[in-house]
């Protein structure tokens, strides 16, 4: 399983997030954001609808509690410092 690469809007600089495994049984990683930073994670729907919000400084969020399917990933910092949305993919085993 490849990491999913993602560019992020930065006021300062560009940098790249890294969203993985994909697809993912449950438990979804991401690099490229500074350790203890607080990251809001939005989890859509594939109408769009807001399915879940958490907040996380440990660089990873749980799915778990999600039904299998494809699911759009919205990572904020929570001083707006960086935003990147990617698909995913839950397949729970």
């Amino acid at each position: 399983n490849a990491p999913v690469s993602s560019t992020t809007l930065n006021l300062t600089e560009e940098e790249t997030i890294q969203i993985f495994p994909n697809p993912t049984t449950g438990i979804l990683y991401w690099s490229g954001i500074a350790d203890g930073t607080q990251t809001t994670v939005r989890i859509h729907n594939l109408l769009g609808k807001l399915i879940s919000e958490k907040k996380s400084a440990k660089g990873y969020t749980d799915l778990g509690e999600l039904p299998n399917g494809l699911y759009f990933i919205t990572l904020l910092g929570e001083k707006g410092q960086f935003l990147t949305t990617k698909a995913v993919i839950l397949a729970k085993k």
